[in-house]
């Protein structure tokens, strides 16, 4: 496939039947949202002034010049490698997602990273038969498939609403957050079901699976690194909280291009441009599934201590952050947009490896060997209402063709227990018969169209017919045959046996099997898994520190190796000095006696921040986003107060009958108390955890439960203070900010090379040196500029350059100071909201540290003297370098 512009993707979609619009109004915009009866969003842009094509001016990310958007492979190869990151992979989907998620996830444990795959319970035994460690983040698969199936968009048809099955997805959703929140750090495998066994190393393994290591749910285990498709939705607010990498991976574009729409739109212009077009349809529909989650996902923030997003910054917030992408598709069938900047990559497919034990049925391969090979018919994960019907309508279109098939039963049970007649030319294939083993021996395959499933057929060189069902799988179907290797896709809704007929048969003639063969030829010479690992280290890691010399500032520029134990990444940084320290390295040094536990010195160290606060390009934009934000958040926010006060006054009456009971009660309390403080075992970090874990019911604030201390007690009025305080702070804090960035931000507009990144806060003291320094630069820069930029723009460009660099310094004279001024006010504000809520959420952040230390202590434990020694003599060779 050459390549693709925006003119491919015209309106070749009809009018929907509409069951409900939303419009959208800006300047020289109108776009009109509706769901079609497909259960796709049927989007309608009209361009009513030629100043719409300058949003892309704003909207298009930034990038510099000279960059190629692919880096070398010897770049690449230069890149530091860290051996063992605990790496934790959120994914949410059918069999198909969670796939080449397992693929990805051996390649890290080969290269020696530590990979925890966690995913929905019905995955568990697939996971573990590959050797990763698994975590139940929770859901049910076949339900979800079984909702999409009957509600294939993002809007739920009426039926669905009246039968309550709402509530119970957002449930769901809630649970998954929850799942995802856990798994990175909580010691098991998420189902707080299992027993741990007395012979950990027993190669008899889990439950019949066999395993090498000892039992992985008895390690602790904390995160260094998250890997999430965008349906877990935890993935950039878990991240934010606990300040380590995120990687976006996924199957299908969720990052806004020029060259088409989100899969999940179907765009109708009316006189727009189809650059514009595609490019709004991301935002639009980013800004639908927030409005269907964002109070899920806000009282999920709010539980783990976050502060809440609003719906103007929200939809788009992984974009704006440049959160690395990986996208698992060919690009020699989906080429890489030209307006994708270098943090998004193109990996190839990911294909587990073939599995060299399989053992077909006989009467498979009596089959298979009984004449010419047979068509491929299956449809996987998907669960439809009907299967008799579709079972008929396949066995119908197979015998219009004259060729034999096999079809598979999948998940929707196809002809199976329903008393159907199969005919002679078609083998029901029942169970998991590997599509990398099958699909070599047939003539083409008709699925549902599901990226994975795509993949492998087009590998093996199948023509290949796509009935899609929601999701993605209509634009993959659209994808194929746009590369020539399949006909135009049927939706299921229009599918009838006379029409899935004539698609085989033009499936089957010599250009399609041609063309199919040459992208097979093409994709041979891609490895994907390969690819992606280069490219999510790459995203990952900083230089080492050099000559023992180690920055003491509050720059977050990637994961780092520890200074005493190199190939660990560092978890703490121990100051004045700021060296980097492995949880390892740490809990050695706490056993030497040489750093005491719970010293203010040894420090979180967060290799990556992601700051979710407003960013505004100008003034008009930050008083625009005040005003659309602050308000919502502040009304949000008194709102809430009423409830957080029930909850403080139920859990005082609680805690007091709690005391009264083992006041009654001291020789039982005696025989099981323990001495906490001093304990950092496995099961104390999973019973923190526990308690932190945020309610599903979401019908009640999302607050995780705090334990009972004593320090809980003496606090309770103190905690009503600063929770009063925190909602008082918070609208002054968001207009000052706001104003102060917008002004910050400005000069970049006209290309001002000297505005400096905003400075960043993390408690009252950073806050007050933030307004310090924002000021003193604000009216330094402000006025020097006057000077310095004539001068510059005479060195560079001349006559020109001077007349734009003394329009650059008088602009600056009147944009910059402002920036301080508004500053002195915003920093502090935020400094002590930071403050404020590091100390509401002191529970939260206390469970992550139990569980790090709990995991310093297991990795000393495992580790020879010899390793332990080799710290203390690193140690003593910094201390004596000075």
């Amino acid at each position: 496939m050459a390549g693709l512009s925006a003119d491919d993707w015209r309106d070749e979609y009809g009018p929907s039947v509409q069951t409900g619009e939303t419009s959208f109004w800006g300047d020289g915009l109108h776009t009109g949202v509706r769901l079609g009866n497909d259960g796709r969003l049927d989007i309608e842009i009209a361009q009513h002034r030629p100043s719409i094509a300058s949003l892309l001016a704003h909207l298009h990310p930034e990038t510099e010049a000279g960059i190629p958007t692919e880096r070398a492979e010897s770049e690449q190869a230069e890149t530091p490698r860290l051996s063992r990151l605990n790496i934790v992979m959120h994914v949410v989907g059918s069999r198909g997602d969670v796939q080449p998620f397992i693929a990805l996830g051996e390649e890290l444990q080969r290269v020696g990273h530590r990979v925890r795959l966690a995913t929905h319970l019905a995955f568990r035994d697939f996971v573990l038969e590959h050797g990763l460690e698994f975590f139940d983040i929770g859901g049910d698969p076949a339900e979800m498939m079984a909702f999409m199936v009957r509600n294939p968009g993002l809007v739920p048809d009426l039926s669905t609403l009246r039968s309550g099955a709402i509530p119970k997805r957002r449930r769901d959703i809630a649970t998954i957050l929850d799942g995802c929140w856990r798994s990175c750090f909580e010691t098991g495998d998420g189902t707080h079901l299992h027993q741990i066994r007395d012979d950990l190393f027993d190669e008899d393994g889990i439950d019949g699976i066999a395993v090498k290591t000892a039992d992985y749910r008895s390690r602790p285990f904390v995160a260094d690194a998250i890997i999430a498709n965008p349906p877990s939705f935890a993935h950039l607010h878990i991240a934010e909280k606990l300040g380590i990498p995120l990687t976006m991976i996924f199957t299908m574009p969720w990052s806004p291009t020029q060259a088409f729409p989100h899969p999940l739109a179907n765009i109708r212009r009316n006189n727009a441009k189809p650059s514009v077009a595609n490019f709004a349809s991301y935002a639009v529909v980013e800004m639908m599934l927030w409005e269907g989650l964002g109070d899920i996902i806000n009282k999920f923030r709010r539980g783990i201590g976050l502060d809440t997003l609003d719906a103007v910054r929200a939809p788009s917030l992984v974009h704006q952050l440049k959160v690395p992408y990986i996208y698992m598709w060919s690009p020699s069938l989906l080429p890489k947009p030209a307006d994708w900047a270098d943090h998004i990559r193109l990996s190839g497919f990911i294909f587990l490896p073939a599995d060299t034990d399989y053992a077909p049925p006989e009467e498979l391969v009596s089959f298979l060997e009984a004449g010419s090979p047979p068509l491929y018919i299956g449809f996987g994960s998907i669960v439809v209402s009907d299967p008799i019907a579709l079972t008929k309508t396949v066995f119908e279109a197979v015998q219009c063709t004259g060729h034999r098939a096999i079809v598979s039963a999948g998940w929707s049970r196809l002809a199976a227990d329903q008393g159907l007649e199969i005919p002679s030319s078609i083998y029901l294939l029942q169970g998991n018969c590997p599509h990398d083993w099958l699909f070599p021996r047939v003539s083409a395959v008709v699925h549902h169209g599901g990226a994975g499933t795509t993949a492998t057929g087009l590998a093996c060189g199948c023509p290949t017919v796509v009935v899609p069902f929601f999701g993605d799988q209509p634009f993959w179907g659209s994808i194929v045959a746009r590369a020539g290797a399949g006909p135009t896709p049927i939706p299921f809704k229009q599918l009838t046996a006379d029409r899935l007929a004539e698609s085989i048969q033009q499936a089957l003639t010599p250009e399609i099997r041609e063309r199919a063969r040459q992208l097979s030829e093409q994709m041979r010479g891609e490895n994907g898994v390969q690819s992606t690992v280069a490219a999510f280290h790459e995203h990952l890691f900083c230089p080492i520190a050099k000559n023992n010399t180690f920055t003491t500032n509050n720059t977050h520029d990637g994961i780092r190796s520890c200074a005493l134990s190199p190939g660990r990444p560092a978890s703490y940084r121990l100051m004045p000095a700021g060296i980097p320290l492995s949880a390892f390295a740490a809990s050695v040094l706490i056993d030497r006696g040489i750093v005491k536990a719970g010293s203010s010195h040894l420090q979180p160290y967060r290799p990556a921040e992601y700051d979710t606060s407003r960013d505004p390009a100008g003034p008009i934009s930050a008083g625009a986003g005040v005003f659309l934000g602050a308000t919502a958040r502040f009304i949000t926010g008194l709102a809430d107060m009423p409830f957080e006060l029930v909850g403080i006054t139920q859990q005082y009456h609680q805690n007091h009958q709690c005391h009264r009971r083992k006041r009654s009660a001291p020789d039982e309390n005696s025989r099981h108390s323990v001495d906490s403080s001093s304990s950092y075992s496995s099961s104390s970090s999973s019973s923190s955890s526990s308690a932190l874990s945020i309610s599903t019911d979401i019908s009640t604030t999302s607050e995780p439960s705090l334990p009972v201390t004593k320090a809980t007690k003496k606090s309770r009025i103190p905690r009503w203070s600063k929770q009063m305080l925190d909602v008082l702070i918070v609208p002054p804090m968001d207009v000052t900010l706001t104003l102060s960035r917008g002004f910050h931000n400005m000069p970049r507009l006209y290309h001002d090379r000297t505005v400096k990144p905003t400075p960043k806060v993390t408690d009252v003291r950073t806050g007050l040196q933030a307004a310090g320094s924002e000021f003193t630069q604000g009216f330094v820069q402000g006025i020097g500029g006057l000077v310095s930029h004539p001068r510059m723009g005479w060195e560079d460009h001349g006559t020109a350059g001077f007349v734009k660099g003394v329009g650059k310094g008088v602009a600056g004279v009147i944009f910059k100071p402002p920036a301080g001024l508004w500053g002195l006010a915003g920093y502090p504000l935020k400094g002590l909201h930071k403050s404020l809520r590091h100390s509401l959420f002191a529970e939260a952040d206390q469970a992550v540290h139990d569980a790090r230390m709990a995991l310093g202590q297991d990795e000393m434990h495992r580790a020879t003297a010899k390793e332990c020694d080799e710290v203390i003599r690193k140690w003593n060779l910094i201390n004596r370098d000075g």
